[in-house]
């Protein structure tokens, strides 16, 4: 189905009356996971770097774009250097059992704080620049193998810096208009809202980001924790975003790491006996 549509597109834009009009870059990431040990984990445990550094190295193996992608590399350079030296930094206290100066340059800093939006960044960047010089068609096959929320707000903002001159065709089992990125804003406010004092507002988050597709496994069962959440509704709501998760099967295999947390939160949830009482 997808990939056969996909193909088919992907060489119509290569042949005939389109030949040479267009430079093309093709990823499946189904293959990718044979060459990167950090794409061969669980779906919410990628790191968006990795999704990142798959894309610039099909990139780069084309000779003539290489030159694009320096600031990438660069940026890679600095923060390869920065998590050395904080490594050092940690060793040495360690070592000493004394406070250690870590001494970082404000670009250090910048980039180990915001690593994947400046990679993202420079790594839009050169893309934009391939595309000045002829229109660029990008496209990713079972994108659903990347797709976690982490992941593909990081590749938006790549998209960001593509201009008017690429286009991104992707084919996957998510449907991509359900994905929160469309009003970031709103996306910042309920996951900040996830950490309010008030129960009923973080409740009510976890129903709107759920709806959203905006929420992992892992964030739901830290609110089945009675320790964590001592509001029942809190947990309830947690409870049911990963029910829904359940029905959609290509979702399975994330929810079954909540079964335990579920069935421990059940058996000793504390309001039990009240709502047995009250029914």
């Amino acid at each position: 189905g997808k990939t056969t549509l996909l193909q088919r597109l992907y060489n119509i834009s290569r042949e005939g009356e389109f030949r040479n009009w267009f430079n093309t870059l093709w990823i499946d990431w189904e293959k990718e996971r044979e060459h990167y040990i950090g794409l061969q984990v669980d779906h919410d445990a990628i790191d968006p770097a990795t999704m990142l550094e798959a894309i610039y190295h099909k990139f780069v193996k084309q000779e003539e774009w290489k030159d694009y992608f320096q600031e990438y590399s660069e940026t890679q350079s600095i923060l390869k250097v920065t998590i050395e030296k904080i490594k050092q930094a940690e060793e040495e206290q360690e070592r000493t059992n004394q406070p250690v100066r870590l001494d970082l340059t404000k670009d250090e800093s910048d980039v180990y704080r915001n690593s994947d939006e400046k990679l993202a960044e420079a790594l839009g960047a050169g893309i934009a620049q391939i595309a000045d010089k002829k229109p660029l068609l990008i496209f990713f096959d079972t994108y659903e193998l990347v797709d976690r929320i982490e992941c593909d707000r990081v590749l938006r903002k790549v998209m960001k810096h593509r201009g008017g001159q690429v286009v991104w065709v992707i084919a996957g089992r998510s449907n991509l208009a359900d994905n929160i990125w469309r009003n970031e804003p709103a996306k910042e406010a309920l996951i900040a809202a996830l950490a309010d004092n008030d129960p009923d507002i973080v409740a009510v988050a976890i129903r709107a980001l759920g709806r959203l597709n905006a929420l992992e496994v892992p964030q739901l069962i830290r609110f089945l924790n009675l320790n964590q959440s001592k509001d029942r509704y809190v947990r309830e709501a947690a409870a049911r975003q990963l029910g829904y998760m359940a029905n959609d099967p290509i979702d399975i295999a994330k929810v079954l790491e909540a079964v335990e947390p579920l069935i421990d939160a059940m058996r000793n949830d504390y309001m039990k006996p009240v709502r047995e009482a009250a029914s």
